[in-house]
């Protein structure tokens, strides 16, 4: 059962994992702007975060970007959808930049 890497191309996918499977999402993000990738509020029994870090592109210069390297571990069986907005905390959510969404199916791993 191997890990499975989605990025900003996979917006909008149905994904079927595994429980004990991973998720891992690399958004692109630049926290010097204020904004951040937000993250909504998980039904644990299903899926669970297990990592979050921010990982800065290369070469390193001063304002620039990076990947938000999420990981989640599906649990137990069942679906949700996962939906994040690339927002600053401060301000409305209307004023979001971007959004990411995937419906999450997980099944028993056999």
């Amino acid at each position: 059962m191997s890990d499975i890497i989605l990025s900003n191309v996979d917006n909008g996918k149905t994904i079927a994992l595994t429980s004990g499977q991973k998720l891992i999402l690399q958004l692109s993000e630049n926290p010097t702007t204020g904004y951040r990738w937000s993250l909504p509020m998980l039904k644990p029994e299903i899926l669970r975060l297990v990592d979050d870090r921010f990982d800065l592109s290369s070469p390193v210069a001063m304002g620039s970007g990076g990947q938000r390297i999420l990981t989640f571990q599906a649990n137990h069986p069942g679906q949700l959808s996962l939906n994040l907005k690339n927002r600053r905390e401060w301000e409305e959510e209307a004023s979001a930049i971007g959004s990411f969404n995937l419906l999450i199916q997980v099944s028993e791993s056999k």
